[in-house]
């Protein structure tokens, strides 16, 4: 443990990855005036990523360590997730629609709307962004005019 200004350093030994960290309390007045103790300081280190919560008190002694690999969790959802792409497919509805006080976009969306075709290509003949296309299509479905949009993952 050592001492400058008002930070302080901790050597703690972490119960993941056993390795001795030093953790920093940047503002010890923080800890030692704290109405509520111990006071939680959190550290993430290591590789994978885990973070340790050490719980301190006034006299900046370490009461207990709790554990979490949550960061590990986190980033192994984001790596899986890397891979999905999402895809919204507009359906007709089975019988003519009305195609009055449509914008031009939306009459295009009803017209290539067919159950294959995603908002990616009919954005792109559209030259519009996938989010409004998207967009446009949901609100066609609540209008009548489509049936539904579908979502579909794909890898």
């Amino acid at each position: 443990m050592s001492q400058s200004s008002n930070s302080y350093d901790l050597l703690v030994s972490c119960p993941i990855c056993k390795e001795v960290i030093i953790v920093t309390i940047d503002d010890v007045s923080s800890v030692i005036e704290s109405p509520k103790q111990p006071v939680s300081i959190t550290n993430v280190h290591g590789n994978p990523k885990h973070a340790i919560t050490l719980f301190v008190d006034k006299k900046l002694t370490v009461r207990a360590v709790e554990t979490s690999d949550i960061i590990s969790e986190i980033q192994k959802l984001q790596s899986q997730r890397e891979g999905i792409v999402e895809f919204y497919i507009p359906h007709p509805q089975d019988k003519p629609v009305d195609l009055d006080k449509l914008s031009k976009e939306e009459i295009i969306i009803v017209s290539l709307a067919d159950g294959e075709k995603d908002m990616t290509e009919i954005a792109e003949v559209l030259k519009i962004s996938i989010k409004k296309g998207k967009l446009l299509a949901e609100k066609l479905v609540r209008e009548g005019k489509l049936k539904k949009v579908e979502k579909r993952l794909s890898s």
